[in-house]
């Protein structure tokens, strides 16, 4: 990297919490293992495997793919996408210390094949879900674990599997340590009051077998009576009140 452009990452840095290129074949090889030095104490992300493209650019620029040019040059916390990841980059995911982030409705949009949702949970790599790109689609994260079950159910190829659990941890649980210290992503005695208030009032959730289903797949924000973080409460539907 130039001196330029190092006193700029530097100059991003002293203000941001993370940093994010878009591909890993913007940058060679030994600009990526300055950025990761220069980055050691930040949250580190990078697209890899949005499209084939991102593989064979790689390849053809390096002789590897940009997953496994990311695992070992850049070693970011957060690999966004995944999209066409194959199964010896989801062998490589699950032996590396990094959370996978999914995007489907934003690839589906894009014309992208879907994620396979299925193998990366039966490798146990750590995955989240985030809605991607604003321009694309709507911010709606209920919206993102809705279309992401779907997906998974049809891959594993029966109407059981998953677990609606596995698919609401990637919105809880499995952010834990990953983004912030003190968000844990579930409720224990001594932790940060984190939670959101749903009204299963309403006539398509009052009936409902299966509450974890349901929250995966039949919530909406009109669903949303209150959201709680670290005991403040951010929003309150005026026709709800807190039980003392």
């Amino acid at each position: 990297m130039s001196e330029g452009a190092i006193a700029e990452l530097e100059s991003i840095l002293a203000v941001a919490d993370g940093f994010s290129e878009s591909t890993m074949n913007d940058l060679t090889d030994p600009a990526w293992q300055q950025i990761c030095t220069k980055t050691s104490n930040k949250l580190r992300a990078i697209h890899c495997l949005e499209n084939e493209g991102y593989r064979t650019t790689s390849l053809s620029i390096t002789g590897r793919g940009d997953l496994e040019r990311a695992l070992d040059l850049y070693q970011p916390h957060l690999v966004i996408h995944a999209t066409v990841a194959n199964t010896a980059e989801i062998n490589l995911l699950s032996t590396h210390p990094v959370n996978v982030v999914l995007n489907p409705r934003a690839n589906a949009n894009l014309g992208f094949p879907l994620p396979p949702i299925a193998p990366l949970l039966k490798s146990q790599t750590n995955l989240l879900i985030l809605t991607d790109n604003g321009l694309l689609i709507s911010p709606n994260l209920l919206a993102e674990l809705d279309f992401t079950y779907k997906i998974a159910k049809s891959q594993f190829g029966d109407a059981i599997n998953p677990e609606p659990t596995d698919i609401l941890k990637m919105v809880t649980s499995n952010i834990c340590g990953v983004l912030n210290r003190d968000i844990y992503g579930y409720l224990e005695v001594g932790l940060p009051a984190d939670f959101v208030v749903l009204n299963f009032k309403h006539p398509h959730l009052r009936a409902t077998r299966h509450i974890l289903a349901s929250v995966v797949t039949r919530t909406t924000a009109d669903d949303v009576l209150a959201t709680v973080r670290q005991g403040t409460v951010l929003y309150r539907d005026s026709a709800f009140t807190f039980a003392q």
